[in-house]
């Protein structure tokens, strides 16, 4: 299954009050946003029409987050930054220090599908980055969370829920 049809079922199903996307690219997943949404991308290059109640901040993550409101509470989340490890995590800290109860975060690219692609170094069109780490730390350091792996193409998906703002 591809992952934005996954990410719009989600929105379906969901259907957040504020949805979070850090590394929106072309804009194609936060594009799915039915209502109010936020895109985070230090060079975005949106070439799709966005629904009017979202807004694209040009900023780094960290930056965003820094200067985050206290009135940001995203109840979904995508994450679809920077493809190494330790942005991932920081990106999950940060959202789940500002997250609703009961908010779900969706993270992209963790099953590459070759070792190069897997490198933290990007040679391939398709690459994953070293985020297919961030599972097994989540599971080892915060068994209080939901994981749930999703085979979606091209490079999968994990769902996390159960987020703990206090953690």
């Amino acid at each position: 299954t591809p992952y934005l049809d996954v990410l719009d079922r989600l929105h379906r199903e969901l259907r957040p009050e504020h949805y979070v996307e850090i590394g929106v690219r072309h804009g194609r997943s936060l594009a799915l946003a039915r209502g109010t949404a936020t895109g985070v991308d230090p060079a975005p290059a949106i070439d799709c029409d966005l629904p009017a109640t979202t807004e694209v901040v040009a900023l780094t993550s960290d930056d965003f987050f820094a200067a985050a409101p206290a009135s940001l509470v995203p109840d979904f989340c995508f994450i679809d930054g920077q493809h190494l490890f330790e942005y991932a995590l920081r990106d999950f800290m940060n959202i789940e220090r500002h997250a609703a109860p009961g908010a779900v975060v969706v993270i992209d690219d963790i099953f590459p599908n070759h070792p190069v692609q897997a490198e933290r170094e990007r040679r391939t069109r398709v690459w994953t980055g070293d985020l297919w780490r961030l599972a097994d730390i989540l599971r080892i350091y915060r068994g209080d969370l939901f994981l749930l792996a999703l085979d979606t193409t091209p490079t999968g998906l994990m769902l996390i829920a159960g987020l703990d703002p206090e953690n």
